[in-house]
C-alpha cells in the first residue's frame, strides 16, 4: 500500500457530493498521510479495497450514502465490515431514518451518521480521530 497507513474511501453516486468531499479533504487531510479514493459505484468498492492490501495496523474509514443505485450504503458497509472488521464506516446521508441509522449502529456496520449538508469540521475531526 506504500507509505500510508490511513485509507479514506469516498462511496457516493452523486458527482457533486465527491467533488466536495475532494475539495474539503484536499485542503484539510496531509496527504502524505491519508490515501483518499472517490468511487461511484458502490459494487467495484470491495475489489478496489483488496488491491491496498491493508494490514492490521492500517486504518481504514468509508464514508458512504445511504442510497444508491444497485446496492444501499448500508449493503455496502456491512460487506466492508465482513472484511475489513476493523473498518470505520461513516454514513452522509439526506436519505436515511434515524431508525435505520439506530439499527445499523446497533449491529455494528456503522459507527457514525453524519446528515447532509454536514459540517465539514466535524467530518475532518471523525476523520483524524475515528481510529
Amino acid at each position: 500500500m506504500g507509505s500510508y497507513n490511513k485509507v479514506v474511501l469516498c462511496v457516493d453516486d452523486d458527482p457533486i457530493i465527491l467533488n466536495m468531499l475532494m475539495f474539503q479533504f484536499n485542503k484539510s487531510l496531509d496527504p502524505m498521510q491519508y490515501l483518499i479514493e472517490y468511487n461511484s459505484e458502490p459494487s467495484t468498492v470491495l475489489d478496489k479495497l483488496s488491491t491496498y492490501n491493508l494490514s492490521e495496523n492500517d486504518e481504514l474509514t468509508v464514508i458512504l450514502d445511504y442510497q444508491m443505485p444497485k446496492m444501499t450504503g448500508a449493503e455496502l458497509a456491512q460487506k466492508i465490515k465482513i472484511s475489513y472488521p476493523k473498518s470505520k464506516c461513516i454514513m452522509l446521508s439526506g436519505q436515511s431514518t434515524e431508525s435505520v441509522v439506530e439499527e445499523l449502529k446497533g449491529n455494528k456496520v456503522l459507527d457514525y451518521f453524519l446528515p447532509k449538508p454536514w459540517n465539514e469540521k466535524e467530518l475532518i475531526e471523525l476523520i483524524n480521530n475515528v481510529n
